[in-house]
């Protein structure tokens, strides 16, 4: 009785109206397959008890809303309208090397003769720990989509029929060419019935539905997408109205929710009307996102800002993706810390986690160790979890901001100002860090550039900073990996002279560095000892 008055009262904090304030939330996303895979207990054949383990270890961290992906046109579920993920027709599909695909379908089918799946035993799991429960659906999944995926494993059922859906369009990322091409009436209902499907099929379980429409942002031809924004916008008024229908009959109000580009302007470049979907009602709450790597300078104030009236009332959340700041440089800590940190105080309602796995923190024992020879650790773990659900936790924490250049995601770009051409000028990444009596005992600026570190000065506030031994740089594992004619520098600023001019820009040359760029800054704050104040 205890656990469904709490869940009671959770799901009405964060369902509050909006006069009492825009809701905040921690949201968690778990993609699905490391649980159908069950890494976090070492790939051992799944059992309902697994999977209820895998959310028991997200509970009592902070976070108010789990968020369980459904998978796209390869589902994690028997469905009607697509195969389940891993099936590979009785053998008579080239696996094409992979180990995991076979093992992904063998546990759903262990689910399925217990009368259940992975979908339904991790939202009721949720729900007894008093979360919010969420599906999440990819829109346009391009895991899959190669031209060349035919006859395989790989090849979902809807694509593999209709190639004449295909987008054809090369030209914005990684399998794009194969994309479902949303212009199409029969792409856009063919995903509408996935939609539908889900929705009866969950509707006892869940609080609400996200459309993923970052995996992946691509849903018309480069260039079209604002002239065909309508089509995108009727397949969400649809959902909308089959929410509320099963709304309805469940006795149970069904939230819908989306996932879009940080950039407002891009959404429309895309295809993705927000400003009308808002001004309709059709969507409670917004997470802004990237693809992939993630972007350490979301800002949900400016993006509200261009909403006008219609952004006002609904939630806003900043996505901290799983991609590191290149592909499988994953995030530190300090890094985590900083980016929920920058977010939350440029108006994000609360943080959403995209991939957050703990299979190496379980399978080492819990352990949350600094890598040998730097104070730095990069093992995701449920202690820094509790930490990035809002700026109280995250007071008085080590934490690193940052901003850094990165090649455009499926024609999606960043929201940070680099890379900047030496000589130039920017502005520090800075958060709810210097706020009150909340200073830091020290900062120190990492920069990566492509000139020659000899040469490389900057000053702050028109004072020359000191570079720091390249000890630094290992210190805070920060030495590597490094692109072709990158090095990495360390400079010591004054935490006083960052208190007193925090809004002064930092100004870099490198005389002798002609084309010369800085291509990430990462600012330290340490608030004491790694052991009690946290790992950079």
């Amino acid at each position: 009785m205890k656990k469904v008055l709490s869940c009671i009262f959770l799901t009405l904090a964060i369902l509050a109206p909006a006069q009492a304030g825009r809701p905040h939330r921690l949201l968690h996303n778990n993609d699905g397959t490391d649980i159908l895979g069950n890494f976090w207990h070492g790939g051992r054949p799944l059992t309902v008890e697994d999977v209820q383990d895998c959310v028991d270890q997200i509970a009592g961290t902070g976070v108010t809303t789990y968020l369980m992906c459904t998978g796209s046109d390869l589902v994690y579920y028997p469905s009607r309208h697509a195969r389940i993920i891993g099936d590979d027709a009785d053998g008579t599909l080239d696996h094409k090397g992979n180990e995991f695909m076979p093992v992904y379908y063998r546990n759903a089918r262990r689910l399925a003769a217990e009368g259940t799946d992975v979908v339904r035993v991790a939202l009721e799991r949720a729900r007894y720990h008093g979360m919010e429960t969420f599906l999440t659906y990819r829109m346009n999944d391009l895991h899959f989509t190669d031209p060349a995926n035919k006859g395989t494993i790989y090849e979902a059922r809807f694509w593999g029929e209709h190639p004449e859906c295909w987008l054809g369009d090369a030209s914005q990322g990684w399998n794009s060419a194969g994309a479902l091409d949303f212009s199409k009436a029969e792409v856009r209902d063919h995903k509408y019935g996935m939609l539908a499907e889900q929705l009866d099929r969950y509707a006892d379980v869940c609080d609400g539905l996200e459309l993923d429409f970052m995996r992946f942002i691509v849903y018309f031809r480069t260039g079209e997408g604002a002239q065909k924004a309508p089509l995108l916008t009727d397949l969400v008024r649809r959902v909308r109205a089959k929410a509320d229908s099963v709304s309805a009959a469940c006795g149970h109000r069904i939230l819908l929710a989306a996932r879009v580009p940080v950039r407002f302007e891009e959404c429309l470049g895309k295809g993705l009307d927000v400003k009308t979907w808002l001004e309709e009602g059709l969507v409670d709450f917004l997470t802004l996102g990237v693809h992939w790597c993630g972007d350490p300078a979301i800002d949900a104030g400016a993006f509200r800002a261009q909403l006008g009236k219609a952004g006002e009332r609904v939630p806003i959340y900043a996505t901290l993706d799983d991609g590191g700041f290149r592909p499988r440089e994953f995030f530190s800590h300090g890094t985590f810390r900083g980016m929920a940190d920058f977010a939350l105080a440029h108006g994000a309602d609360g943080i959403y986690l995209f991939n957050y796995y703990l299979a190496e923190y379980l399978q080492g024992g819990n352990r949350v160790e600094a890598i040998p020879g730097t104070e730095t650790c990069r093992t995701r773990s449920r202690e820094l979890l509790r930490e990035l659900g809002s700026a109280r936790t995250l007071r008085r924490r080590n934490k690193i901001l940052a901003w850094r250049a990165s090649p455009p995601e499926y024609l999606i770009h960043s929201l940070t100002p680099l890379p900047l051409d030496l000589p130039g000028s920017v502005p520090l990444p800075l958060g709810a860090s210097l706020r009150g009596r909340n200073r830091p005992q020290e900062a120190v600026l990492l920069l990566r550039t492509t000139c020659d570190p000899a040469g490389l000065k900057v000053q702050f506030a028109g004072q020359a900073l000191s570079r720091l031994p390249d000890s630094e740089c290992v210190r805070y594992h920060r030495n590597g990996p490094l692109d072709a004619g990158e090095c990495v520098s360390a400079f010591d600023l004054p935490a006083s002279l960052l208190r007193r001019h925090s809004d002064a820009l930092l100004e870099l040359s490198c005389p002798d560095g002609k084309g010369s760029r800085l291509t990430r800054l990462e600012l330290l704050l340490r608030y004491g000892d790694p052991d009690t104040h946290g790992f950079f």
